[in-house]
Protein backbone atom coordinates (compact mmCIF):
# COMPACT_ATOMS: atom_id res chain seq x y z
CA UNK A 1 0.00 0.00 0.00
CA UNK A 2 1.18 3.30 -1.09
CA UNK A 3 2.12 6.24 1.84
CA UNK A 4 0.67 8.94 -0.16
CA UNK A 5 1.34 11.39 3.09
CA UNK A 6 4.98 10.60 2.90
CA UNK A 7 5.40 11.48 -0.29
CA UNK A 8 7.30 14.85 -1.22
CA UNK A 9 4.94 16.39 -4.03
CA UNK A 10 6.60 19.05 -6.68
CA UNK A 11 2.73 20.10 -7.55
CA UNK A 12 -0.33 19.65 -7.17
CA UNK A 13 -3.43 21.38 -8.39
CA UNK A 14 -7.10 20.92 -8.98
CA UNK A 15 -7.07 17.51 -9.99
CA UNK A 16 -3.90 16.33 -10.38
CA UNK A 17 -0.09 16.14 -9.26
CA UNK A 18 3.49 14.42 -9.35
CA UNK A 19 5.88 14.05 -6.68
CA UNK A 20 8.16 11.67 -4.74
CA UNK A 21 7.82 8.45 -3.02
CA UNK A 22 10.72 6.24 -1.76
CA UNK A 23 11.75 3.72 -5.09
CA UNK A 24 11.36 0.29 -3.79
CA UNK A 25 8.39 -2.04 -2.04
CA UNK A 26 6.79 -2.18 -4.60
CA UNK A 27 9.11 -0.58 -7.39
CA UNK A 28 6.14 0.01 -9.55
CA UNK A 29 2.50 0.43 -8.46
CA UNK A 30 -0.45 1.79 -10.14
CA UNK A 31 -4.33 1.87 -9.80
CA UNK A 32 -6.43 3.84 -12.39
CA UNK A 33 -10.46 4.66 -12.93
CA UNK A 34 -12.21 5.81 -15.63
CA UNK A 35 -15.95 5.42 -15.94
CA UNK A 36 -17.23 2.06 -14.58
CA UNK A 37 -13.29 0.35 -15.78
CA UNK A 38 -10.48 -0.05 -13.22
CA UNK A 39 -7.09 -1.16 -13.56
CA UNK A 40 -4.45 -2.34 -11.34
CA UNK A 41 -0.42 -3.10 -11.81
CA UNK A 42 2.08 -3.72 -8.89
CA UNK A 43 5.95 -5.02 -8.98
CA UNK A 44 4.69 -7.15 -5.80
CA UNK A 45 4.06 -10.20 -7.57
CA UNK A 46 6.61 -13.07 -7.46
CA UNK A 47 9.58 -13.24 -10.30
CA UNK A 48 8.04 -16.47 -11.68
CA UNK A 49 5.43 -18.18 -9.40
CA UNK A 50 2.44 -20.04 -10.24
CA UNK A 51 0.77 -17.44 -12.41
CA UNK A 52 4.35 -17.72 -14.72
CA UNK A 53 6.96 -14.88 -15.76
CA UNK A 54 4.37 -12.54 -17.82
CA UNK A 55 0.37 -12.94 -17.77
CA UNK A 56 -2.20 -11.83 -19.18
CA UNK A 57 -6.23 -12.19 -18.99
CA UNK A 58 -8.15 -9.56 -20.31
CA UNK A 59 -12.44 -8.72 -20.98
CA UNK A 60 -13.72 -5.86 -23.23
CA UNK A 61 -17.43 -6.58 -23.39
CA UNK A 62 -17.81 -9.60 -25.76
CA UNK A 63 -13.79 -10.24 -26.73
CA UNK A 64 -11.55 -11.96 -24.24
CA UNK A 65 -7.55 -12.05 -24.80
CA UNK A 66 -5.33 -14.43 -22.93
CA UNK A 67 -1.48 -14.81 -22.41
CA UNK A 68 0.90 -16.65 -19.92
CA UNK A 69 4.76 -16.98 -20.46
CA UNK A 70 5.72 -20.39 -19.48
CA UNK A 71 2.80 -21.81 -21.50
CA UNK A 72 0.78 -24.04 -18.72
CA UNK A 73 -0.35 -26.06 -20.57
CA UNK A 74 0.36 -25.40 -24.26
CA UNK A 75 -2.23 -24.37 -26.69
CA UNK A 76 -2.66 -23.76 -30.15
CA UNK A 77 -5.86 -22.83 -32.07
CA UNK A 78 -7.21 -21.36 -34.84
CA UNK A 79 -11.38 -20.74 -35.16
CA UNK A 80 -11.45 -22.35 -32.03
CA UNK A 81 -10.22 -25.48 -33.54
CA UNK A 82 -7.48 -27.03 -30.66
CA UNK A 83 -4.32 -28.43 -32.43
CA UNK A 84 -2.67 -28.54 -29.53
CA UNK A 85 -4.11 -28.84 -25.94
CA UNK A 86 -7.34 -27.69 -24.59
CA UNK A 87 -9.51 -24.23 -24.19
CA UNK A 88 -7.94 -22.47 -21.18
CA UNK A 89 -9.76 -23.56 -18.31
CA UNK A 90 -10.10 -21.91 -14.97
CA UNK A 91 -7.53 -23.35 -12.61
CA UNK A 92 -5.68 -22.50 -9.61
CA UNK A 93 -4.38 -19.08 -8.88
CA UNK A 94 -6.57 -18.39 -12.02
CA UNK A 95 -9.92 -19.29 -10.76
CA UNK A 96 -10.83 -16.29 -9.29
CA UNK A 97 -10.12 -13.35 -12.39
CA UNK A 98 -11.32 -16.09 -14.78
CA UNK A 99 -14.79 -16.38 -12.70
CA UNK A 100 -14.89 -12.28 -12.69
CA UNK A 101 -14.66 -12.66 -16.21
CA UNK A 102 -17.87 -14.94 -16.64
CA UNK A 103 -19.70 -11.71 -15.12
Amino acid sequence: VLRLKNSFWCYTCCCCGEGFLQPTDPCCWSQDKFCCCTQSTTSGEECCGPKGCCKGLNKCFCCVSHSKFPPDPCMCAVCNFFIVGQPPSSNGADAAEAAYLQN
